[in-house]
């Protein structure tokens, strides 16, 4: 049996933990599996939290209509009026994991609480056991770190309103009312621009309104950020299997007709309508597997797997703190245990400053 120190078990998870990071291995989060971490993750950025939140100023009036002038007529100049802030602070998410010293024992491996030395310059253990335990390590990891991004995901769309630490995810800044309630401090019934663009019952069956209320919809919110100087516009769509599976059926009950000829054989036989294919006005729908899942997380009505949401990319904000976004930790052994823990640390924050630029659809 091969000893196994404290001290190398850490590096062993350690390491398992750096090469299940490494961008070589494409271990980036699956755009299919979360898209909605996968896009945050994309454009996050570092910031130190002082303070305790971050401050985004949004304009209440940007009106001003130019001069035409001649001669040594004076121009009139006209101030935009950033005097509103949205404020958004910060949390703290921890999972941890629990490697137990008799499992390894089982693996045929004897470890030894605060003992010295590398793994690889242990007497008696063979490349085959140095493989064994750094395989059965990784794998642990691996799940580990799978399972902290898939409740990463899940806190970035719940409301926030489940516990007092939660953070304030996209279910919590674009609301079933948008009329009502608070956003970043602000009162979405004060003001028109924290109110974003929800149309509900689109409906799926043959030359139904689906189309027309989806235009109308998208139209509103890239008018609110053409109009109000907000860069970007709609350019990414997010839905519930439900949402996705009533626009093929609408589409094909409509006017999606496939035809072939009867005395070509066929070399495949598929009647599915690919996810891939599936856009609006040239813009991926991603079907966002979380969704479906918050049901039985959350209480939404209509229920989450039937929204689709449009997402304006230039108005949201990731922020992590500095050095600390999946950040592998490893306390100290309880004394009466012999157990190793491991925790992964987020600290982030999520943000949107321009409400009004986004979209959320519902079909009956």
């Amino acid at each position: 049996m091969a000893d196994l120190t404290q001290a190398e078990l850490l590096k062993v998870t350690r390491n398992a933990y750096k090469r299940v990071n490494d961008p070589k291995n494409n271990r980036k989060v699956d755009i299919k599996r979360r898209p909605w971490i996968a896009l945050l993750e994309s454009m996050r950025e570092e910031t130190t939290f002082e303070g305790g939140a971050i401050l985004y100023p949004i304009q209440t009036s940007f009106n001003d209509p130019g001069t035409t002038w001649s001669g040594d007529q004076e121009i009139e100049a006209h101030d935009p009026d950033f005097s509103l802030n949205l404020e958004f602070g910060y949390f703290n998410y921890t999972t941890a994991i629990t490697i137990k010293h008799d499992l390894l024992t089982r693996l045929g491996f004897t470890i030894k609480p605060n003992g010295d030395g590398m793994i690889e310059s242990r007497a008696g253990m063979g490349p085959d056991q140095a493989f064994k335990i750094q395989n059965y390590v990784k794998n642990l990891v691996w799940g580990f770190k799978d399972n902290h991004e898939k409740y990463l995901d899940r806190l970035m769309l719940r409301s926030g309103a489940a516990s007092s630490t939660d953070p304030v995810g996209l279910f919590g800044i674009l609301t079933e009312d948008p009329t009502t309630g608070l956003v970043g401090g602000l009162d979405r019934a004060t003001y028109t621009q924290l109110r974003h663009i929800r149309q509900t019952g689109l409906t799926v069956s043959a030359n139904g309104d689906f189309r027309d209320l989806w235009d109308t919809a998208l139209r509103s919110a890239d008018q609110f950020s053409s109009s109000n100087g907000v860069p970007g516009s709609i350019d990414f769509y997010m839905a519930g299997s439900a949402f996705i599976r009533g626009y093929k059926n609408w589409a094909e009950a409509t006017n999606y007709d496939v035809r072939r000829d009867v005395a070509v054989k066929l070399k495949t036989f598929d009647f599915a309508i690919p996810d891939e294919v599936v856009q609006y006005e040239g813009k991926l729908i991603v079907w966002n597997p979380s969704m479906d899942d918050l049901d039985s997380v959350d209480t939404f009505s209509p229920t989450c797997t039937k929204l689709c949401i449009g997402i304006n990319k230039a108005t949201w904000h990731y922020k992590s703190l500095r050095g600390k976004y999946k950040t592998l930790t490893s306390p100290a052994d309880p004394p009466k245990q012999r157990i190793t823990r491991e925790d992964i640390d987020t600290t982030a924050h999520l943000a949107c400053d321009a409400p009004a630029s986004q979209l959320i659809l519902a079909i009956d």
